[in-house]
């Protein structure tokens, strides 16, 4: 590996102006120089090539499509599926912890644990037999620890 690959590896979006200081604020950890505010820095000649002008570096492509999408849309008319239990699941949740804070005055608890918003994903090929908690502990634990939790269906 050339040390130029490495520097691209540790920050990725360096071309792209890097990460902005924190200033000890965990929100801003990995914020963007290429955010909303001044448009993802889009290249419009990257453009010309991509069909968008923003690269697919970590998640600024998805980030300037979601933080974009405009006012909350109506989805009391929506037909979810089997294959939108998380969806279904993730809203209920949001819900429940929008209720907790509204009557209760009791926060999420990643407000005042940003290590719980640090849970990635990963992939693991299961050997017949293979529980996938025991499978993907070591994947899991790598990031922030944070203990798995169970996800009922919906």
């Amino acid at each position: 590996m050339t040390a130029e690959e490495a520097r691209q590896i540790r920050d990725p979006f360096a071309a792209w102006g890097g990460y902005v200081e924190s200033g000890g604020d965990p929100r801003r950890r990995y914020y963007t120089a290429a955010n909303f505010h001044n448009d993802y820095r889009i290249d419009y000649e990257l453009q010309k090539e991509l069909t968008i002008g923003i690269p697919f570096l970590g998640n600024l492509q998805d980030r300037a499509m979601t933080e974009t999408m405009g006012p909350i849309y109506d989805r009391t008319q929506e037909h979810l599926g089997t294959t939108d239990a998380m969806v279904i699941f993730v809203r209920r949740r949001l819900l429940e912890a929008a209720r907790a804070l509204s009557e209760q005055a009791v926060l999420p608890a990643n407000v005042d644990d940003a290590n719980l918003c640090r849970i990635r994903p990963a992939s693991v090929l299961l050997a017949e037999g293979d529980g996938w908690i025991t499978a993907t502990e070591k994947a899991r634990q790598s990031d922030a620890g944070v203990p798995i939790a169970w996800v009922p269906f919906v």
